[in-house]
């Protein structure tokens, strides 16, 4: 005995990639976020020098970036023929939603900017 039908299966499935697709900046910023605070503290305990916590915010920050616009672009293409179903209004909520990660992600990679490179004496 089946319990869903094919248009069921189907329906689940555009629900998930659709909440994917919009969640995906979100989700992005918040890889980001972990991996410069996640680092930061190790690299800081293990005493580490700044310029090598620079380094790793710096990168984390410019990576985080480029995989969020690859993954706007090819959202994009992807929007742009086989997703008529999908509301514009969620279309455009994924664009802002990229946009404040966008910012969310500049926001924490410019502590590089702000906060000094030299060790706290222990």
């Amino acid at each position: 005995m089946e319990l869903t039908t094919p248009r069921e299966e189907q329906r689940t499935h555009l629900f998930l990639r659709t909440l994917l697709s919009v969640l995906t900046g979100p989700l992005i910023w918040a890889a980001h976020f972990l991996v410069i605070y996640g680092a930061n503290t190790i690299l800081f305990t293990q005493g580490a020098s700044g310029r090598s916590r620079e380094f790793v915010i710096g990168a984390a920050t410019l990576l985080a970036l480029a995989v969020l616009a690859i993954a706007l672009r090819s959202k994009g293409r992807a929007q742009s023929g086989e997703d008529e179903h999908v509301p514009r209004f969620l279309r455009n909520l994924r664009r802002w939603l990229a946009g404040l990660a966008a910012l969310g992600i500049l926001w924490a990679g410019s502590t590089i900017l702000i906060l000094p490179t030299h060790q706290v004496a222990s």
